[in-house]
């Protein structure tokens, strides 16, 4: 996203802190305004940078670095950082990325999203089997999507197992 000057919506809302999602685009415009307005600033790393990196097309150690020191700033102007998973902590510890106040991994809330009993009718009306498997982030190789697809009939057949 392009940023387009919502400093000023920022601005009136008068909010206590400022959150981000990418250390691009509306993340600038973010830490601008986190700075204008002397509003805290937490910054969430979706990115494991090395993968990222495999997307860029200049394909040079030189533009490498130039991303990772990029990143390693953002990061250190915000108050927070937030991750999902430890080894995205892990590799930012490796380029010396956070040096925010807190880190804080945010786990998958397993209050929220627990299986649902009574999901039958869900099931037959959207043609859903007995064990539907969702995949809710980007196609990307870092993701080895693939294992995950050829690791199915292995987790099928042991529920199978277990259920008999």
């Amino acid at each position: 996203m392009i940023p387009i000057g919502r400093i000023f919506a920022v601005q009136a809302w008068k909010p206590d802190v400022i959150h981000t999602q990418t250390f691009f685009g509306v993340g600038i415009e973010a830490l601008i305004a986190s700075k204008l307005l002397g509003i805290p600033l937490v910054g969430t790393n979706h990115t494991a940078i090395k993968e990222f990196l495999r997307y860029n097309p200049l394909e040079s150690q030189w533009s490498d670095n130039l991303v990772i020191r990029y990143v390693n700033w953002y990061y250190s102007k915000c108050v927070t950082v937030t991750a999902p998973s430890q080894s995205v902590f892990k590799e930012m510890d490796c380029f010396a990325f956070c040096k925010a106040r807190h880190r804080h991994v945010k786990p998958i809330d397993t209050v929220t999203f627990h299986p649902m009993r009574g999901t039958d009718k869900l099931r037959k009306k959207f043609g859903v089997g007995e064990w539907p498997i969702m995949h809710a982030g980007r196609l990307a190789p870092e993701r080895s999507i693939d294992v995950i697809i050829r690791a199915l009939p292995l987790v099928k057949k042991k529920f199978l197992k277990r259920r008999s």
